[in-house]
């Protein structure tokens, strides 16, 4: 399977999706793939077939989605339910990866993702659209974000040179 990035649970418990950096020629083999919990035996291995492999995983609150964030410069978004489609209509993109191990979530209420940068800024972008709402400066490189899951426009960031910080 290669070295593992990300794991995460479907709601359910019966599967759980992994990210890992298996790349092959000019596509990601195994790169995102589903388990079944109770064999432990990969589902599928075929959702994301682009030669970049995923370092975050992080599953909408609210829909039956999750998104990937990619090396490839962008968040990849993903149907939670068999059979498991990459939408190639929908990315969230324009924040630099550069192949750091970015963070990225998606707030409780659905509506906004966030995603760290290479280059120290937050951005946020607007779930349904994709459109990128903001941009802000946070740190000075490598930004990992998370969501509070209780307060709605809370939202902590960290970075490689150790700090932490706290948005509202």
């Amino acid at each position: 399977v290669g070295q593992i990035h990300d794991i995460m649970f479907l709601p359910e418990g019966e599967r759980f999706i992994t990210a890992s950096d298996m790349t092959r020629r000019n596509a990601a083999d195994r790169a995102v793939a589903v388990w079944d919990f109770q064999s432990s035996v990969m589902v599928t291995s075929q959702i994301y077939q682009e030669a970049y492999t995923c370092t975050r995983l992080c599953l909408h609150p609210k829909q039956p989605k999750f998104v990937a964030q990619s090396n490839a410069g962008y968040v990849a978004l993903f149907t939670a339910h068999p059979s498991y489609k990459l939408d190639r209509f929908k990315r969230f993109d324009k924040h630099e990866v550069s192949g750091f191990p970015l963070g990225c979530d998606i707030s409780p209420d659905g509506h906004l993702l966030y995603s760290g940068s290479s280059g120290g800024s937050v951005f946020c972008y607007d779930f349904k659209t994709t459109k990128l709402l903001r941009k802000w400066p946070a740190h000075g490189i490598c930004v990992d974000v998370v969501c509070h899951p209780m307060l709605p426009n809370v939202l902590a960031t960290s970075s490689w040179d150790g700090a932490l910080s706290v948005w509202s």
